[in-house]
């Protein structure tokens, strides 16, 4: 295969916590209770190098099968995509490896290819020692392991902003994806860490993407791992990387806060005698006090991104797909996910293909994989060693968590369900206007049939043909296909 316009890259790997990472968590989960207050504190999944498992979030089950999994059909169904590589552990493997015996015929029918990477010794994880072993392509689709529900993979590589820039960041938001919420951190609880003002005048609470497209060459080598291996602190690491960064090009820096920001810098000079004082009095109390951060433009945002890493970054908050939001860090997003997943399997488009995954590898992958040899023992001896609820009953999965009810699955089903129309009925129009043309300019119907092949989702046929029933009478073949 030769150079690829664009390559995708899944990453499936993160820090080694070490032999504590028991107690890590515990720890951090008693800070989010007792010093944070947070509504939804989390036992979050860490991993041990020297485990013989490795205990992989990306591996975990979700409804009976390998998160990871489901990102591996996805990219099976991207057009825009060819050829993946995905960086993990030995467990992946031997995922990927079943993924590529079972849709073995759909992957040659679609002329993909799967590179596997292993991750290497835990000083050599790297996402750039990942993208220069396995591309040769210009463009780089960084998506993350642990996104179940994200599927929409060609609107985020079909974006056509990157024409005129290096990277494209299209950040999480509260407003844009949990739309019609009456929670405050949403269906799928998340922590939104800053607020800023939209093109349209509105503010946007926002979160860190788990999906990231940028040009290979353009962004420095230092920056890409930089920015990665800072995410993957939290987002406190990264707000510190580019504090560091910013005091480097502190003139560029006060040149942009003064040529596009004066009305929010005025506003934080007036509020600051306010904020001393109320530090002051909290400071009296034994009780923290936190500053918050001025609501900056989209537009300043991008250009002080672009000064501190010397390309042309542009955020965008466009995108309302769940899917790229729900990534798993701690045992809570997991029941969360497996319990949605099982009241409701067609909320991910190919649950057909997840079934056939299910019955075809599962049972393999069950001898080789210890894990998952009695997953419910496994999960729950986790939790035991989290201190937290067991999660199966008698081998029967029971989300066993207080602050999360079948009500919160349910509104998560709708945010899902309302975001799957939306693709689908983007599909049907793509399909229905590739059919005009085709008609118009009177087309060889064999090419428009392999097109609908690779692009309509089977359950979306019967829709089309009922919407061009009268025009599908003068073409047989097409007829037949649908």
């Amino acid at each position: 295969m030769g150079i690829e316009k664009i390559i995708g890259v899944i990453g499936a790997s993160y820090d080694n916590s070490g032999s504590d990472m028991y107690a890590k968590t515990r720890e951090k989960y008693e800070k989010e209770v007792n010093e944070l207050k947070r509504e939804f504190p989390g036992h979050y999944i860490l991993r041990n190098s020297s485990d013989k498992e490795f205990n992989l979030k990306f591996v975990y089950l979700v409804a009976g099968v390998p998160a990871i999994e489901r990102s591996l059909i996805s990219s099976l169904y991207s057009e825009e995509i060819n050829r993946w590589v995905i960086v993990s552990h030995r467990n992946t493997k031997k995922i990927l490896d079943k993924h590529c015996e079972v849709f073995a015929e759909e992957i040659n029918k679609r002329d993909k290819e799967y590179i596997f990477v292993d991750e290497g010794k835990p000083e050599e994880w790297s996402l750039l020692n990942t993208i220069k072993r396995g591309t040769l392509a210009e463009r780089v689709l960084f998506i993350t392991g642990d996104l179940p529900f994200f599927y929409d993979i060609d609107s985020v590589a079909n974006d056509p902003d990157l024409e005129d820039c290096d990277a494209i960041l299209d950040l999480n938001s509260y407003e844009n994806i949990n739309q019609g919420s009456k929670s405050k951190q949403g269906p799928f609880p998340r922590y939104y860490h800053f607020q800023v003002k939209g093109e349209d005048g509105k503010i946007y609470s926002l979160k860190e993407p788990n999906v990231f497209l940028f040009k290979k060459s353009k962004i420095a080598e230092g920056v890409i791992e930089d920015i990665f291996k800072y995410r993957k602190r939290s987002m406190g690491g990264l707000k510190k990387y580019f504090a560091i960064k910013a005091k480097g090009n502190l003139g560029k820096v006060i040149a942009l806060a003064l040529r596009k920001e004066k009305i929010a810098l005025t506003k934080e000079l007036a509020y600051f005698p306010f904020y001393m004082t109320k530090r002051a009095v909290l400071q009296a109390l034994g009780k923290k006090a936190s500053y918050p951060p001025p609501i900056l433009h989209m537009d300043s945002v991008s250009e002080f991104f672009s000064i501190c890493t010397n390309a042309k970054i542009k955020l965008k908050i466009e995108h309302n797909d769940i899917g790229r939001l729900e990534d798993i860090d701690s045992m809570e997003d997991w029941a969360l996910l497996n319990e949605l997943a099982l009241n409701h399997p067609a909320t991910y488009p190919y649950y057909e293909e997840l079934e056939e995954f299910r019955k075809h590898a599962m049972p393999d992958l069950k001898k080789e994989i210890e894990m998952y040899r009695n997953w419910p023992e496994f999960l729950n001896q986790e939790c035991r060693l989290m201190k937290m609820p067991e999660q199966y009953v008698n081998g029967r999965f029971v989300m066993n968590l207080s602050q999360f009810d079948e009500q919160r699955v349910e509104d998560l089903y709708e945010l899902h369900k309302r975001f799957n129309e939306s693709v689908e009925q983007r599909e049907l129009n793509e399909c229905e206007q590739e059919i005009e043309k085709a008609i118009k300019k009177k087309k060889n119907i064999k090419d428009l049939v392999a097109f609908l092949k690779r692009k309509l989702k089977p359950k979306n046929k019967r829709k089309l043909k009922l919407k061009l029933k009268d025009k599908l009478k003068l073409f047989p073949e097409l007829r037949a296909f649908l």
